[in-house]
């Protein structure tokens, strides 16, 4: 008979195993915790609604980012932290909106936030790929319609909004697409 102790590991006073080690060669399981999602949190404060609204960092510093356009009364603007401009909507009888670098080509919001046949909720195609905003009550949520999984989430207020973007989700035009799908959604205006 052998005097092996595969348990050798375990704290003779205590009688645990050190939060540092698992157990011998996966002998027995070892507990991991689920990780969780990365989220990218974005507060929108409105002066006074969305569609003159701030950014606030995570020092709550607020950077204008969505503002009137200076050179046309019936625009509005969604620019970077830097200024620089990311997104126009143009409104009148059909808004029109567009997002640079080519992530959404100059086009009506209907066309680009579609209306459901049962109008409870909104398609939206960013690059190629379908995603479905739902409302529920005071919530937006984003998901794709091949799974149950949230993609982004927007807490509204009168204050603004709180937007919660999954990082895992994240591909090129996905931020700026959500940043101005909220502020359409949120800010009170007929979109169809």
């Amino acid at each position: 008979m052998t005097s092996h102790n595969p348990f050798i590991n375990w704290h003779q006073d205590t009688g645990s195993i050190p939060a540092t080690h698992s157990p011998t060669l996966g002998a027995l399981p070892f507990y991991q915790p689920p990780s969780q999602p990365s989220l990218l949190v974005f507060e929108l404060v409105g002066q006074p609604d969305v569609l003159n609204c701030c950014m606030l960092d995570r020092d709550r510093r607020a950077y204008p980012i969505v503002i009137p356009d200076p050179s046309n009364s019936r625009a509005t603007i969604v620019q970077g932290m830097g200024k620089e401009r990311i997104a126009a909507v143009e409104w009148g009888a059909s808004p029109i909106v567009s997002i640079r670098g080519g992530i959404l080509p100059r086009q009506p919001v209907y066309q680009w936030l579609t209306l459901t046949p049962d109008g409870r909720q909104r398609l939206m195609d960013v690059r190629g790929t379908q995603y479905i905003w739902s409302p529920q009550r005071d919530i937006l949520t984003l998901t794709k319609p091949s799974t149950s999984a949230i993609c982004a989430r927007v807490v509204v207020s009168q204050a603004g909004a709180r937007i919660e973007i999954d990082s895992h989700h994240l591909h090129q035009g996905f931020l700026e697409s959500v940043i101005v799908a909220t502020i359409l959604l949120c800010c009170g205006r007929a979109l169809d």
